[in-house]
C-alpha cells in the first residue's frame, strides 16, 4: 500500500492531527497546549501525518515553520506516524537553547513516541519546552532518567518491538547558525530583526564544533568504507570530504584572526558581525558537501541488506581490541614509572576509555541482534554502527598509547644526538668569538636546553626536551650564521628546520588526536587552535626554501598546539562533572560514548556517522537562524 505524502504545509492550529491517531483527546490536548502558551510563554505547534513526502522530519519541520509563518516564541514538533520519524524547529527567540531542544527531545518526547503514546508525546513537548523556557526543574521523571543523570537511558535502547535506534544514536542534531545574521523565523512579510552579536558569535562557536564533529566523524566512517571497498570506490567521498575540510579551514582561520583582532584592542562592530557570519557561512557550506553524499554514503555500505554479517563482523573485531588491553595497560604502567607525567598527557587516561567503549560496543552488537530478531534492521544498523566507531576509537586510543612508547624511547635516543649537535654550536660560538647580544642570548638558551636534555635522559619528558634542544638549536644556529661559511650554513639551517618540521608535526599529531578522541567535552578555542596550529605547520612545511618564514610558522604552530592542549584540558576538567561510572542498560558506559562523540550530549550534540548525522538521515546545514532536530523512533 502506498502511503499518502503531506508534504509541508501552513499549519491552522496549535494541534493538527492528520494522521487521525489522537481521536476524542484532540480538544483537552488542544486546551493544554495553550495553558503552556499562556503560563510559559512559549507557543508549541504539534503536527501529526503519515510520511513526510521523502524529507527527514527535521527539514520537514524547518520547511513547514517557514510555510506557517512561525517565529519568536513558537516551537514546532511534527510526527510522520506511518514512517516513524519526527522533527523539531525552533528559534534562538523562543528562549530554548539548541542543547534545551536536544534534551527536551531526548527526554520527553522521544519515549513517549517510542511507545505509540501520541497523546502522550503531545503533554511531553508541552512540559519539556514549558521546563525549558520557564528554567524550572523536572516535575517528574521521563523514561530512562530514574537514575538522576542527564543521559537519556530509555531512548538507547529501547524495547525491540518496532523501535528504530537510529535517530537516537546518530542523529544529526543542533544544526544551529544564523545566516547573514537574519533570524529566519519571522513571520511572512515582516522584516528579520539583527541577530545580536553575543548570540551570533554562540551560533559562530557552535557551528565550528559541529562540523569539525561531522568532519571527524566522516573521516572515521571513510577509513571503514575505504577498507571494505577500496579507495577508487570511495574517492568521491574523498573529494567530498577535501572539501568540507577546506571550508572549515577557512572558517577556524577566520576565528582565529578575529580572535586576535579582539585581543588588541577594539574591533570594528560591522568587522565582528561580518566575520561570525563568514564563518557560520563557510561551516554550512562545509556540512552541505558532507550531506551531499549521505544518501550515496549509505547506499554504498548497505548495511541493511547484511546487518547480521556486519554485527557478527564487529564481534570479532571488538575481541581483537580487547585482547590488546593487557598489553597497553602494562605499557602505560611502565611508562608512568619511566617518565613524568607531563610526557604522558595525552595518553593518560586512553586504556580506561577504551575498555569502556568496548564494553559499549559489545552492549551495541546485542542490542543489534535483539533488533535483527525482531526484524528491525535499521535499528539494528544503528547499533552496529556506533559499536563500530565505539571499537574503532578504543582501536585509536591503544594504538596513540604505542605510539607514545615508541616516541618517547626514540626521542630519549635522539637527545644524545641532540645534546652533541648544539653542545658544537655552543662551542662554536665560543670559538668564534661570536659575542653579540643575540648569540649571547641564544647560548645561555642553549645550555639550558642541555641541562632539561640530560635531565630528561633519566625520568622526564624526552619529547618535550628534544622539542626545547631542537628550537634552542636552530636560534644558536641562526645567531651564528654570519661567522659561518655560507655553504655550511645552508646546510645546517635546512637539516635544522626539517628536524624540527618532524618535531611539530609529531607532537601536533598528539594534540589531534587527543581532541579528537575526547570531542565530546571540547569547545571551539581548542579545535580552532589545533586547526591553526596544523595549518600553520602545514605552511611552514611548503616554505622550506624559505628559513625564516617557516622558522616564524613553526613557533606559531607549536604555540598554537600547546594552546590547544590546554585548552582541551580545561574544557574536560568543566565536564568532569558530567563524568564518573554510571552503569547503563546492558552494560553500556555513556560517559565514553559522549566523551567520544558517539553519541549526542557533548557540546556538538551532533553524533557520529557521514556528516556527523548517522547516514539515515541528514540535510539542514546551520543557515536560517533557526534549529532543530529528529529522527527515527
Amino acid at each position: 500500500m502506498v502511503l499518502p505524502a503531506d508534504a509541508p504545509f501552513d499549519v491552522p492550529d496549535q494541534l493538527t492531527d492528520r494522521a487521525g491517531v489522537l481521536g476524542s483527546e484532540l480538544t483537552s490536548l488542544r486546551a493544554g497546549l495553550e495553558e503552556v502558551r499562556v503560563s510559559d510563554g512559549v507557543q508549541i505547534f504539534v503536527v501529526f501525518v503519515d510520511t513526510f513526502d521523502g524529507l527527514s522530519g527535521e527539514a520537514w519541520a524547518e520547511q513547514t515553520f517557514s510555510m506557517s509563518g512561525m517565529g519568536g516564541d513558537d516551537v514546532l514538533v511534527a510526527v510522520a506516524v506511518q514512517e516513524r520519524r519526527y522533527g523539531t524547529w525552533t528559534t534562538a527567540e523562543s528562549g530554548i537553547s539548541p542543547g534545551e531542544d536536544s534534551q527536551v527531545r531526548a527526554r520527553d518526547i522521544e519515549p513517549a513516541l517510542a511507545d505509540n503514546d501520541w497523546s502522550g508525546a503531545v503533554r511531553a513537548a508541552g512540559e519539556g519546552y514549558g521546563r525549558a523556557v520557564s528554567g524550572r526543574s523536572e516535575s517528574g521523571s521521563t523514561a530512562g532518567d530514574s537514575d538522576g543523570s542527564d543521559f537519556p537511558w530509555g531512548l538507547l535502547l529501547l524495547p525491540v518491538g518496532g523501535v528504530v535506534a537510529y535517530g537516537l544514536v546518530r542523529r544529526a542534531s543542533s544544526r544551529r547558525g544564523a545566516g547573514q545574521g537574519g533570524t529566519g523565523g519571522s513571520p511572512a512579510g515582516e522584516a528579520a530583526a539583527p541577530v545580536p552579536t553575543d548570540e551570533l558569535r554562540r551560533r559562530a562557536a557552535a557551528a565550528l564544533v559541529d562540523v569539525d564533529d561531522a568532519i571527524r566523524s566522516s573521516t572515521e566512517e571513510l577509513s571503514y568504507a575505504q577498507a571494505q571497498f577500496g579507495v577508487q570506490a570511495t574517492q568521491v567521498f574523498a573529494s567530498a570530504l577535501d572539501e568540507a575540510r577546506h571550508n572549515a579551514g577557512e572558517a577556524f582561520r577566520l576565528q582565529r584572526e578575529l580572535d586576535d583582532a579582539e585581543s588588541m584592542g577594539p574591533v570594528d562592530e560591522g568587522h565582528r558581525r561580518g566575520s561570525l557570519e563568514r564563518i557560520i557561512a563557510l561551516a554550512s557550506a562545509a556540512d552541505a558537501s558532507l550531506d551531499a553524499q549521505e544518501a550515496e554514503f549509505a547506499r554504498l555500505r548497505a548495511l541493511e541488506a547484511r546487518v547480521p554479517e556486519f554485527l557478527t563482523e564487529l564481534k570479532v573485531r571488538a575481541g581483537e581490541v580487547r585482547r590488546r588491553l593487557p598489553v597497553a595497560e602494562q605499557e602505560l604502567a611502565g611508562l608512568a614509572t619511566q617518565y613524568r607525567a607531563e610526557a604522558l598527557r595525552t595518553v593518560t587516561g586512553n586504556v580506561e576509555q577504551a575498555k569502556q567503549l568496548l564494553t559499549s560496543a559489545e552492549a551495541f552488537i546485542r542490542t543489534g541482534t535483539d533488533h535483527v530478531s525482531a526484524g528491525d534492521r535499521p535499528a539494528a544498523v544503528a547499533a552496529g554502527r556506533a559499536s563500530e566507531e565505539a571499537v574503532g576509537q578504543a582501536d585509536t586510543l591503544l594504538t596513540s598509547v604505542s605510539q607514545a612508547r615508541t616516541e618517547l624511547a626514540g626521542a630519549v635516543e635522539r637527545i644524545d644526538a641532540s645534546l652533541t649537535s648544539i653542545s658544537s654550536d655552543v662551542a662554536d660560538a665560543e670559538r668564534l668569538g661570536a659575542d653579540d647580544q643575540l648569540t649571547r642570548t641564544a647560548v645561555e638558551a642553549a645550555r639550558a636546553a642541555i641541562d632539561q636534555g640530560v635531565a630528561a635522559r633519566d625520568t622526564g619528558d624526552p619529547l618535550a626536551a628534544i622539542r626545547t634542544l631542537t628550537r634552542a638549536e636552530q636560534d644558536l644556529d641562526n645567531a651564528l650564521a654570519r661567522y659561518r661559511e655560507v655553504e655550511t650554513r645552508n646546510q645546517r639551517t635546512s637539516q635544522l628546520l626539517e628536524r624540527r618540521l618532524h618535531e611539530v608535526g609529531t607532537r601536533l599529531t598528539s594534540i589531534d588526536e587527543y581532541i579528537a578522541s575526547r570531542r565530546g567535552a571540547v569547545r571551539s578555542e581548542a579545535r580552532t587552535g589545533i586547526a591553526t596550529a596544523i595549518s600553520l605547520h602545514r605552511q611552514a612545511g611548503q616554505l622550506l626554501a624559505d628559513p625564516p618564514e617557516a622558522t616564524r610558522l613553526l613557533d606559531q604552530a607549536e604555540a598554537e598546539g600547546e594552546r590547544a592542549l590546554a585548552q582541551a584540558q580545561d574544557d574536560l576538567d568543566s565536564w568532569g562533572g558530567q563524568r564518573g561510572t554510571v552503569a547503563g542498560p546492558r552494560g553500556l558506559d555513556p560517559t565514553s560514548l559522549i566523551l567520544g562523540g558517539i553519541l549526542s550530549g557533548g557540546f556538538g550534540n551532533r553524533g557520529g556517522g557521514w556528516g556527523g548525522s548517522g547516514g539515515g538521515f541528514g540535510g539542514g546545514g546551520f543557515g536560517g537562524g533557526g534549529f532543530g532536530g529528529g529522527g527515527r523512533f
